[in-house]
């Protein structure tokens, strides 16, 4: 029965229809999940990245935790690069409990997020490894 007609069925728009909630959306992609609506940065770190031979590291960009309660209380880590020469992989922690999300590896100048974690108890960190032919770093997040 369909209740177009009197107005009462409403369809939600799919940038808004969250297609998960809670511990279901853990391991999966903030926004294939539509997550990210009300998303915002709970707190960020620098990353750099050793890109000559000899030289010095240079700034990389910005490792960020971020979180939505438009999905239940889920984090998920976004890394946004100012310079290429690199690539990296990233993901979301939650240490207390050594839960991790599914590495994702992404290539010079290209934004990426890693999948999600909903931990409405235990604190969660993002987590990046800048990887070039000279030197590996590892940079985390507060842990939130």
């Amino acid at each position: 029965m369909t209740l177009t007609a009197s107005g009462v069925l409403m369809n939600a728009s799919p940038a808004s229809a969250a297609s998960c909630w809670g511990d279901s959306c853990s391991n999966k992609d903030p926004q294939a999940t539509g997550c990210t609506a009300g998303s915002f940065t709970q707190t960020g770190v620098d990353v750099w990245a050793r890109t000559t031979f000899g030289g010095l590291d240079r700034y990389a960009g910005r490792l960020e935790l971020r979180g939505s309660n438009n999905c239940g209380s889920v984090q998920w880590a976004r890394f946004t690069p100012v310079y290429g020469g690199f690539t990296y992989k990233i993901r979301a922690e939650q240490p207390e409990t050594n839960y991790n999300t599914d590495w994702q590896q992404a290539g010079e100048w290209v934004t990426a997020w890693s999948n999600q974690i909903h931990s409405p108890r235990k604190c969660v960190r993002a987590h990046i490894v800048t990887q070039t032919w000279l030197r590996h770093l590892d940079y985390y997040t507060e842990c939130l």
